[in-house]
């Protein structure tokens, strides 16, 4: 990035707060959490794309994910490298070691469910409840944009639906909690997905982008499926 791009991110940052995402001069921290278990054909793909995004926008990616091994072979043989994957029991430490100088990007790619006042993924046959994610985030000082790409996904961080001038963490989830995540629009990707490649394709070469520009392009694409993405923060 040359000077003059530095001034007008500078700029937009003065301008629009917390809005950017990343932030100039951060250090950048990405956790892809996927599961094809159950047969969700769309986690292995969202891997790949979530990975080739972030580490161009400069993200150091840790992976905690869910898939078999030919599954394996596919990700790292798209990818070109092999892949660490730490286990989710981890996730909570390290989010409450970040400061406000980290931007932190958290995707999840599982089966959603919910259940009375509970949202909730699967992840190895263990439920993480909407409750349990809240908690989770609640320990990090950093600025945090979490995509959730889940069915029943409205409010599966636990984060509130007002936002609150000093929030620092932002979900965007692909549909409200009574839905099913549909099929893409484009029929190149298959079953599910829809949010990764909304979010995919709006980004494009950006090297930051405003966090309610992508809400607003995501949910006016996403409608188009008949699904309400859902913006909650904490």
């Amino acid at each position: 990035m040359n000077l003059r791009q530095w001034c007008i991110l500078l700029l937009l940052c003065s301008v629009t707060g917390t809005n950017i995402f990343p932030r100039p001069g951060t250090q950048r921290y990405a956790y892809i959490i996927a599961s094809s278990a159950g047969n969700l054909p769309s986690a292995s793909r969202d891997v790949v794309t979530y990975t080739l995004l972030f580490e161009r926008l400069g993200f150091e990616i840790y992976y905690i994910i869910e898939v078999n091994a030919h599954e394996y072979t596919q990700i790292t043989t798209r990818l070109g490298h092999d892949i660490n994957i730490m286990e989710i029991s981890e996730v909570p430490k390290r989010l409450s070691q970040y400061s406000n100088d980290v931007d932190l990007a958290i995707t999840i790619s599982c089966h959603g469910f919910t259940s009375g006042t509970h949202d909730y993924i699967k992840f190895k046959g263990v439920v993480y409840t909407n409750e349990v994610l809240r908690t989770w985030f609640s320990q990090t000082h950093a600025k945090t944009l979490i995509l959730v790409d889940t069915c029943h996904s409205g409010n599966m961080c636990g984060l509130d639906q007002t936002r609150r001038s000093e929030s620092i963490i932002t979900s965007i989830s692909s549909c409200s909690r009574s839905e099913m995540d549909q099929d893409d629009i484009s029929s190149e990707f298959g079953f599910g997905g829809g949010l990764t490649t909304a979010f995919a394709d709006y980004i494009g070469d950006k090297t930051a982008f405003e966090i309610d520009d992508l809400y607003h392009r995501c949910q006016s694409r996403l409608q188009n499926n008949a699904m309400h993405p859902q913006m909650c923060w904490l």
